[in-house]
């Protein structure tokens, strides 16, 4: 018999771009919350995942560290969560001036949560960066850099398809000096299956 593929946003759609204030730790730049609801993963769906956005700086002192991250809705981005991709450090340009850069990832559900504890979810998948050099040149890297970590494991918070998950787009700076601004021009969380 055959099959119909579905493919459909995780709503609502962003229509403007965040710039966060800027802090040395791990935050979420999201321009939406972008919400999973339960039963919306099941064994196969598809997960597609894609930011985009720019920053300025004055200085190369600081590393940037972006990221894909899944936890429970009201859960603090940094308490537990799921982490779909995270780049490794990467430098700023020293003078930078509306750089872009910008991340995709694609996995698919291997497990869901049972209700009586038996089994956790997971997800298998993998990504990549594009984090400029240049105005107008990139480096690409592919993630995770393991091959044991294209699997993703519930956590405490983050991953459970039983309970309403947000999916956000992270930044770590490691120090705010030179950095006046970094700006999520766009997240698109997709579901497919």
């Amino acid at each position: 018999m055959p099959v119909t593929a579905w493919s459909a946003p995780a709503m609502p759609m962003n229509s403007g771009a965040l710039t966060p204030a800027l802090t040395a730790v791990l935050q979420d730049i999201t321009p939406v919350e972008t919400l999973i609801l339960p039963g919306q993963l099941n064994i196969g769906t598809r997960v597609r995942l894609f930011a985009n956005g720019e920053y300025t700086a004055t200085s190369s002192t600081p590393t940037v560290t972006l990221g894909f991250y899944m936890n429970q809705a009201g859960t603090a981005i940094g308490t537990t969560p799921a982490n779909l991709m995270v780049t490794s450090a990467n430098a700023a340009g020293a003078s930078a001036t509306a750089w872009p850069w910008r991340l995709q990832w694609y996995g698919r559900v291997l497990t869901v949560t049972q209700a009586d504890a038996s089994a956790s979810a997971s997800m298998y998948g993998q990504g990549d960066a594009w984090w400029p050099t240049s105005l107008t040149a990139w480096t690409n890297t592919f993630y995770p850099a393991t091959a044991a970590a294209r699997t993703i494991s519930q956590t405490a918070t983050g991953l459970s398809t039983a309970t309403a998950q947000k999916v956000m787009v992270g930044l770590t700076l490691s120090t705010t000096t030179g950095v006046t601004s970094f700006t999520c021009q766009e997240f698109t969380c997709e579901l497919l299956g």
